[in-house]
């Protein structure tokens, strides 16, 4: 079999997630070493130049998709998607009802500097962070 013969590689996504494709090869892991050379139409010494030319043109680089990264409004909003939170604003909600404006507002302040904190914290942990990796905590 050669490469040309074996099933392209897709993922998947599964309730969000990616899940890895399966292995072109079945189960390589437990086949002879001289058969997955030959499924794999390489060598010992690997791929000549331009076969691996041929393969880049042909699959595209050995890369992982780049991940969506949200805009800082984006960012900014999920501060608030915390039960807690919800839990406050329903009682500045109710303040307001009773006209007691003056703990309503007080409770918008702490929850709108809390957001503004924690957004503060997450922007500089991307700069920091080797990867960029987004975290919600």
């Amino acid at each position: 079999m050669s490469v040309d013969e074996l099933p392209t590689r897709t993922t998947t996504r599964e309730k969000g997630r990616m899940r890895a494709p399966s292995s072109p090869l079945g189960h390589a892991h437990v086949m002879e070493v001289d058969d997955v050379i030959a499924a794999l139409d390489t060598s010992y010494q690997g791929l000549a130049h331009h076969q691996a030319q041929a393969r880049l043109a042909r699959y595209g680089p050995n890369a992982l998709p780049q991940a969506k990264v949200p805009g800082i409004g984006q960012t900014f909003l999920r501060q608030f998607v915390n039960p807690l939170i919800y839990v406050l604003l329903i009682a500045a909600v109710v303040s307001l009802l009773l006209h007691h404006y003056a703990d309503a507002i007080f409770i918008f302040v702490v929850l709108l500097m809390n957001a503004v904190i924690r957004q503060r914290s997450l922007v500089r942990s991307q700069h920091r962070s080797p990867t960029n990796t987004i975290s919600y905590c």
